[in-house]
Order: structure tokens, then sequence, then C-alpha cells
């Protein structure tokens, strides 16, 4: 599983460091929004699920990756490596690893991220 996949990232909200109620550990990341395409400008259409367009999904990325993305500038096109992982008893889909494909700034030629489990 370990192809890259294109997605369009949409935003990343703010970075947030907490423990949560009823918890022992610390909880840290970011949320990105992204959809999975190359072409945003190609319309969509999904027979089987009815849906028309693209519905982004949301994954929890290290708090690092915020400032990744705030100097790469969104949206932005990246390439995605999808892995799979245990959440509630289902197997579900998750980033493993990703690359913006252009940078706005020459410093961020090699912006990457790695999520670390």
């Amino acid at each position: 599983m370990n192809q890259k996949t294109r997605i369009l990232v949409l935003a990343v909200a703010k970075p947030y460091d907490m423990i949560p109620e009823g918890s022992l550990e610390r909880v840290s990341g970011c949320a990105m929004h992204y959809v999975i395409t190359d072409d945003v400008s190609r319309t969509q259409f999904d027979e089987d699920t009815g849906e028309v367009g693209y519905i982004p999904a949301k994954e929890k990325m290290p708090k690092e990756f915020y400032e990744i993305a705030k100097t790469q500038g969104l949206p932005a096109y990246a390439d995605a490596v999808f892995g799979m992982k245990s959440s509630g008893g289902k197997n579900v889909f998750v980033i493993k690893k990703l690359d913006f494909l252009q940078t706005e700034a020459p410093a961020a030629k090699t912006a990457a991220a790695t999520k670390q489990k």
C-alpha cells in the first residue's frame, strides 16, 4: 500500500495540544481537509453512492504540519501514501506520508510530513 495518490489539500486547522477530559494522555496535532483528485476542475459523480462533486476528507496530522502547510500556501496538490489502521474495530485509511508538489517559498521545496505511529 505504498502507492502514491494525488490529493488536493484544501485547508489545515490551527494546531491543538490538550489533555481531553477523562484522559491522562496529551493529544496534539492539526486537522487537514483534502479531496482525492489530480484535477479539481474535472466534474465528479460517484454512481455507487450518488455523490456529486468532491466531499472533503479529514485527517489528523502532526502539529508541525501546520507550519509546513502555511509555508506551502493552500490549496495545493500533494502526493500522499495511504495505509490502514484499526479504529473502533474497523480498518480505516490513513495518510502515512505526504509530499507537496509545488511550493510558493523556495525554502519549502522539500516540504514533507511523515506521521509517526
